[in-house]
């Protein structure tokens, strides 16, 4: 079965009651990551042109969602912050130091 590009789709299905996250992909380089990865699919779904679509089960802690980066913070974002903890941990005794935004 030739796919477009829009049906070439990964639905990843997850709830609070399991621990597995059912992921169901018509993509081929998510079903190579998840088989290069060890997981073995438990349906493929195939017609005389070949394999066009696999589902896995895999434990939640499997899936990872990449950072966002480090978050950007102004220089009042950082006196702010500072100043808080300044006041929740105060140290006896201890100096202040300035600290320029990097």
């Amino acid at each position: 079965m030739k796919l477009t590009k829009h049906e070439q789709e990964t639905i990843i299905n997850l709830n609070e009651a399991e621990g597995i996250a059912y992921i169901y992909t018509r993509m081929k380089t998510w079903w190579r990551r998840l088989e290069k990865n060890g997981f073995k699919p438990v349906k493929v779904s195939e017609d005389a042109e070949g394999v066009w679509a696999k589902e896995f089960e895999v434990p939640k802690a499997a899936i990872l969602f990449p950072s966002m980066g480090p978050k950007q913070r102004s220089s009042a974002q950082i006196a702010h912050s500072l100043a808080n903890l300044a006041r929740i941990s105060p140290r006896s005794g201890a100096e202040t130091t300035e600290v320029a935004p990097g």
